[in-house]
């Protein structure tokens, strides 16, 4: 079997590479996880209007982009804004 013999210095980059994947797919993850959960929220009062036939919750595009800590490492994610204007 062939083996490819790097050095140090190059283990370290594809190390860093490997995090850096590694932190794009947790952000991927959390941002679709975050657009589904608001989607199905949506979809869940959609039959909800008010007086003008309007619906009650809707999407209100995101919030500011936030820092989460993973096992990966911090994250930046901006998360679905709702308007749910239903009397609560």
């Amino acid at each position: 079997m062939l083996k490819v013999l790097a050095g140090r210095a190059a283990v370290e980059e594809l190390s860093l590479d490997i995090d850096e994947i590694c932190r794009e797919g947790a952000r991927r993850m959390l941002a679709m996880a975050l657009e589904v959960e608001v989607a199905l929220y949506i979809t869940q009062h959609s039959e909800e209007i008010d007086e003008h036939g309007r619906r009650l919750v809707v999407r209100n595009g995101h919030a500011e982009a936030r820092r989460i800590k993973t096992a990966a490492g911090a994250v930046e994610v901006e998360a679905p804004r709702v308007n749910d204007t239903r009397v609560r």
